[in-house]
């Protein structure tokens, strides 16, 4: 598929992963011009491809099971990151709710005095298209700005549904002209670039078992390093958590 002076294939392999090359369309003669085939997704069965020409994102639909999913790049602005999300259908009544990791943002709209502005319209926008649930109803997040009215409490509640650390960072604006910007993954990866010790990684416990929702009662936790761990490989770890914390920081917008 050609888009934008750039041609993208994308296939399955044998070990049924999902992969993607692109080339310049004036190099396609020329194999060492050709990307390097990138993994993205395992355990698929079947995949269906285009290029979104709303913003000449690449997007993928995959299928295995009863699980279909959609694969989205970022533009180039964006670093090109690729993001998965699930497609939900309509599920019968008897079937129990799903859990899922996500990033919850709760947006206040609050006038000078500091008090909630009921139904006051909120512009958001993201630099890539993002699905996203705001107070319980689905919308596509991109560059152009959605229009959401805050609940009666003057609340918005952004959830985005997650596989790993990568979250989409939100333009926020009452006016469209003033804008703040929130990045949800702040605080997970404060959370996670503190442990740059080898004392802190040993330290640090981890419950057992997640549960969606929370539990009731006492929770049972586990170290986060087993104490076998040999220490060379705790502080190497600690050296990259480092490091990461140090890159986030001078990326970070």
């Amino acid at each position: 598929m050609t888009h934008d002076g750039v041609t993208t294939l994308w296939g399955r392999n044998s070990s049924n992963q999902v992969y993607y090359l692109a080339c310049p369309i004036e190099h396609l003669a020329q194999s060492d011009a050709w990307s390097a085939p990138i993994p993205l997704l395992s355990g698929v069965e079947r995949i269906s491809a285009y290029v979104n020409r709303a913003d000449g994102g690449n997007t993928i639909f995959t299928a295995s099971g009863d699980r279909v999913q959609k694969l989205t790049q970022a533009s180039a602005a964006a670093g090109r990151l690729w993001s998965a999300h699930d497609i939900t259908i309509a599920s019968p009544p008897e079937l129990k709710p799903l859990a899922f990791s996500s990033y919850t943002t709760t947006i206040h709209v609050l006038d000078e005095n500091g008090l909630p502005v009921p139904k006051t319209t909120v512009h958001l926008t993201a630099k890539t298209r993002q699905p996203v649930y705001i107070n319980g109803l689905y919308y596509v997040l991109s560059s152009k700005p959605i229009t959401v009215d805050a609940d009666a409490t003057g609340v918005l509640t952004v959830v985005e549904r997650v596989n790993g650390l990568n979250g989409t960072v939100l333009t926020i604006s009452l006016d469209e002209e003033t804008a703040i910007t929130v990045n949800p993954m702040d605080h997970s990866i404060a959370k996670l670039t503190s442990l740059d010790s080898e004392e802190k990684l040993r330290n640090t416990q981890v419950t057992t078992k997640i549960t969606a929702g929370g539990v009731v009662g006492s929770v049972e936790f586990t170290p986060l390093v087993p104490p076998l761990t040999r220490p060379e490989d705790v502080s190497a770890v600690a050296n990259y958590l480092g490091l990461l914390k140090e890159k986030y920081i001078s990326d970070d917008p």
